[in-house]
């Protein structure tokens, strides 16, 4: 089987549609788009030569804003995505779920993977720090928040693809809050089957 080049990021494209899902009758959840992900917790994208979703470089893909749902996927996955890259940059290293985490990925050889993860993961930080003002400290970014890549999507860390969608789509600041909340809760994991005729799918769907 041929290559097929990724030209879809399928976290980026999984928030398009719930939002999409959303705004056909946002009665139907509640006037709220966090509803709307609660209702829309697994997508299947399928594809074809000329428009692959990125798969997962390294078994599966997990990405979350927690150190605990961090280490409930490296626990989930075991040795399928052993000796791939995480990536984190987070504000609660010392506390006890960071350890664990870190504890479970020392288990299974995972490694940094150097690429522009850091960067964009400090921009990213920034802007969850300006969309929060509750005093809610279970939520405050400054205790209890992260960016937290595992694997990566056709070689590349989707970090920056997502920072870049949210800060230049246009989206209201209630959705950005929705968006970031759901991730912060849920997490996300992408993982690919990919068939024979050259069509395959690609699954968004939560780690909680």
């Amino acid at each position: 089987m041929s290559v097929i080049p990724c030209t879809k990021n399928p976290i980026v494209e999984y928030i398009k549609y719930v939002i999409q899902q959303y705004e056909l009758d946002p009665a139907s959840y509640d006037d709220s788009l966090y509803v709307a992900f609660q209702a829309n917790t697994s997508h299947t994208f399928t594809s074809n030569v000329n428009t692959e979703y990125c798969c997962p470089s390294c078994g599966t893909y997990g990405f979350s804003f927690s150190a605990a749902l961090a280490e409930a996927f490296i626990v989930i996955q075991a040795s399928k995505n052993s000796g791939c890259c995480l990536n984190y940059n987070t504000t609660n290293a010392k506390k006890n779920r960071f350890t664990a985490m870190i504890t479970e990925a020392d288990t299974y050889q995972y490694e940094n993977c150097c690429n522009e993860f850091q960067g964009c993961s400090e921009d990213l930080l920034r802007l969850i720090q300006s969309k929060y003002s509750t005093p809610d400290a279970s939520i405050n970014p400054e205790n209890n928040i992260g960016v937290f890549e595992i694997s990566l999507l056709a070689g590349e860390t989707i970090t920056c693809a997502l920072y870049q969608y949210l800060t230049t789509s246009s989206l209201s600041d209630t959705y950005i809050y929705d968006i970031i909340d759901f991730i912060r809760v849920y997490g996300l994991v992408v993982s690919c089957n990919i068939g024979e005729s050259e069509n395959f799918e690609t699954t968004v769907s939560t780690i909680d």
